[in-house]
């Protein structure tokens, strides 16, 4: 349930994009709970509306490493919550819980 708008260079700098209301809104309608953005995106998402960023949590990133740590480390993203960790692919509920893929 994660999304990600931005762009990101060779050296790994993540660069601002526009549109973020519409990106946003797309995100929530497609269940995303997590939204990664472009920190320089910062300002265009402070002056929309509460009732447009309600219901994501929103995590600002300026290098690729931070993109990768959210993206990718689902055991401290989810914290083991069993309804979030249901709703993960097969393969990365199996790296959480150190079991065998389905």
């Amino acid at each position: 349930h994660l999304s990600m708008t931005g762009e990101v260079t060779l050296n790994g700098k993540v660069l601002v994009v526009g549109g973020i209301k519409e990106k946003l809104l797309a995100a929530k309608s497609a269940s995303a709970t997590d939204m990664i953005m472009p920190e320089a995106c910062r300002h265009q998402y402070e002056e929309l509306s509460d009732e447009i960023k309600q219901g994501i949590n929103v995590h600002f990133v300026d290098q690729y490493e931070q993109v990768r740590k959210i993206a990718f480390d689902y055991e401290d993203l989810v914290q083991n919550d069993s309804t979030t960790l249901q709703a993960l692919h097969p393969v990365h509920r199996s790296q959480i819980l150190k079991i065998p893929a389905e």
